[in-house]
This record gives C-alpha cells, sequence and structure tokens, in this order.
C-alpha cells in the first residue's frame, strides 16, 4: 500500500458514446481525467508533522520503523521521496500535487482531454478552514491546475469532497462548495455537495460519500497482521460536524431520481470512497457503501469512480448479489 502521504494518480482516459435507436446519429463521444489524494501544499502540513519536525535520518527510521510495526517484509521497505522544508532541516514526504498536475498536461497535450474528475481530498490534509482559505484555495486548488486549465477552452475540474474536506468542520466544507460555485475558477463542485452534468451522451453524477457513511453504521476497518481482514464490531464514530441531520436520506433520493430518469447513454457516478477496497483498512467504508447505493449503482449506471484507496484498482461486478 502507498504511504499516507503519497497521491493516488488515477490518470484515467475515457472515451464513452452511446447511441440509440431512436437517434440515428454520430454518437458524441467524451474523454477526461479522472484523478484524487493527489498531494498537498508543503504551507500546509499536519500538525503532528509541524509540532515533530525530523531529520532525515530520523524520518527514515521512523518510517522503517512503522513498516516493521506492520510485520510488512524488512526487505521491501522502500522510503518515499523526501522533501526539505526551506530554511530547516525538516524531512517530509514530497508531495505528488504539482507532479501529478504535470503528468496529466503531458497527457493531455498528446491526447485529448475535455475536462478532469477531482475524486475527493481535495485540500489536504485538513479541508478549508470556514475563515481565510482565498489563499489556500489558490495554492492547492488553482496553481498546481493552471497550465492544464488553459491548456483547453472552458476546462473544468468537477470535484467532490472527501473525508479530509470535511475533517476541520461543516464550515469549511461548505467554504469549499462556495468556491466552487464561483464564475471566476475552473474548480467546480455545485451546492449541497453533490450535482450531476452532462458532456456528449453521457450524464455524470458526484456524490458526497462521507455524507451517506456518516447517517450509517460503519465498522472500523481493521487488518490481522498477515494481512487479512479482522473482525470487529467497534464502530468508526463520525464526528459532531459530519452527522448528517437527513442530508444522506435526501442525497440518496436525488441520486435514485436523478438515475431513474437520465436520458443519457451512459451513466458515470463518481465519488470519493470506494465501492470495493483491496488497498488496505477501508474494506468496512466500501461494505457499507455498496449496501447504500450498490443497487442503485447496478440498476442504472455504467461505471463508479473514486478515490480515497492511494492505489489503482479496477474492479468488476457482475451486479446478480
Amino acid at each position: 500500500m502507498a504511504a499516507i502521504l503519497r497521491p493516488i494518480v488515477l490518470l484515467l482516459l475515457f472515451a464513452l458514446s452511446a447511441c440509440t435507436a431512436l437517434q440515428q446519429r454520430k454518437p458524441e463521444g467524451v474523454s477526461f481525467l479522472a484523478f484524487g489524494d493527489s498531494g498537498y501544499h508543503y504551507d500546509y502540513l499536519k500538525k503532528k508533522v509541524r509540532q515533530n519536525p525530523l531529520t532525515v535520518e530520523g524520518y527514515l527510521a521512523a518510517r522503517r520503523k512503522k513498516w516493521i510495526g506492520k510485520q510488512l517484509p524488512q526487505e521491501e521497505f522502500e522510503a518515499p521521496p523526501i522533501h526539505i522544508v526551506p530554511g530547516t532541516r525538516q524531512a517530509v514526504e514530497a508531495s505528488g500535487a504539482r507532479p501529478v498536475a504535470e503528468a496529466m498536461y503531458s497527457f493531455c497535450a498528446r491526447d485529448d482531454c475535455q475536462f478532469a474528475l477531482m475524486l475527493g481530498d481535495n485540500i489536504y490534509p485538513a479541508g478549508a478552514t470556514g475563515t481565510g482559505d482565498e489563499i489556500r484555495f489558490r495554492k492547492i486548488l488553482e496553481e498546481p491546475y493552471r497550465k492544464l486549465v488553459e491548456s483547453r477552452a472552458g476546462f473544468r475540474l468537477y470535484a467532490v469532497l472527501g473525508n479530509h474536506d470535511w475533517k476541520t468542520s461543516r464550515a469549511g466544507r461548505q467554504r469549499q462548495i462556495e468556491y466552487g460555485e464561483r464564475s471566476d475558477t475552473a474548480f467546480t463542485l455545485e451546492s449541497p455537495g453533490y450535482y450531476s452534468f452532462v458532456r456528449g451522451d453521457v450524464e455524470f453524477f458526484a456524490i458526497d460519500t462521507n455524507l451517506l457513511l456518516a447517517g450509517t453504521r460503519v465498522k472500523k476497518g481493521e487488518l490481522n497482521p498477515d494481512g487479512s481482514e479482522k473482525e470487529s464490531g467497534e464502530p468508526d464514530v463520525p464526528k459532531r460536524w459530519e452527522l448528517p441531520g437527513g442530508g444522506d436520506r435526501r442525497q440518496l433520493r436525488w441520486l435514485e431520481q436523478a438515475l431513474k430518469h437520465s436520458r443519457a447513454g451512459w451513466k458515470v457516478v463518481f465519488g470519493h470512497h470506494p465501492l470495493w477496497s483491496a488497498g488496505g483498512g477501508k474494506f468496512e467504508q466500501a461494505r457499507s457503501l455498496r449496501r447504500l447505493i450498490g443497487p442503485l449503482i447496478c440498476r442504472y449506471a455504467d461505471i463508479y469512480l473514486a478515490g480515497h484507496e492511494h492505489d489503482l484498482e479496477l474492479n468488476l461486478d457482475s451486479c446478480r448479489a
């Protein structure tokens, strides 16, 4: 499993097209990128990292100790890329935000990319704060992707919220949505945190999976020393400001009606948490989310895209169960 701060790179190009018997026309395909958990800005380190600075030697020792503590083979330990905080000797894990953005820009210079989906944890590690976020938004949501956005007229980044976007407060979550509704930025995130849009013959449905999971029972995902799933009855309790207050049920009703009445040839749902998980301790969240939206995805949608895993997975579901 990738390190916690190592970015997930879901760099996917889809060419989806559909035509119906009633519409004898050339299908209008779409091509887009999908990425999530793409890294952090060095001005916004985790609190415990800021308060407990480590040298390169100390950082490597701590990472090795953590690796061994998970009973992983010592000979397979590989240190992540390191960044030295300017003006100090502090070593932190190198962020993937700009490398990911550069890779996407290079990819789209060769292949046509009409827009991108951001699969959550847009502002790592702790989301917006609800006050004084303009600089944070500029550094994290604008500057890394400027070349990509400017490479094509009307290029947009359609986003969903992740667990880290909820981390500080509900006000911080709302502040990010308000920023996403502005007309002067390519970052797009509509109120109330879930929405849909059409491109070509495809309709995309953005959902807030954190809101959904906060309204249902989720067990803590724990692993045995051999990596197998550990039976845990301990609940994963949401924070006070994450409690949905009926928002989870409203979102489920919206999703069902939006999918049911969509006339698109292809229907793509995207959120932060996955429906299936092979990346570590997130299988219980996936299990709970499957119970909530699995039947809707199977009945109405064609593809579900998610982040959160910090790896790249492709899962196929026959929807027979």
